[in-house]
């Protein structure tokens, strides 16, 4: 019974994964494949000039948003501390449909 109830929930998980966005069903990433000789490769990042072409050439893209996991280096007078996390494009929190408590 035990075995059944986390299948249950991992099934669960899978088929409410970010379904908190307003447009979820129209929300993408675009992905890169690479083949290697024969070994193929995917990378969850694309080259920079991408987000353009697909804003320009290809009007099924509605909003485009860069976005860049890193370390950041935050300080504030004396205060300094590092912190990963990702820095993105304005239209990206119109797109992930996120709320703001401070800021913009």
């Amino acid at each position: 019974m035990a075995v059944a109830i986390l299948i249950g929930l991992w099934i669960y998980d899978e088929l409410s994964f970010n379904k908190y966005h307003k447009n979820y069903k129209r929300i993408a990433q675009v992905w890169q494949f690479v083949k290697f000789d024969v070994k193929k490769v995917s990378y969850g990042v694309v080259p920079v000039p991408l987000a353009e072409e697909l804003r320009t050439k290809y009007p099924d893209f509605e909003s485009v948003s860069l976005s860049k996991n890193q370390l950041l280096n935050l300080s504030s007078g004396e205060k300094k501390f590092s912190k990963s996390g990702s820095a993105v494009e304005p239209s990206f929190i119109d797109i992930m449909s996120l709320k703001m408590l401070a800021g913009n």
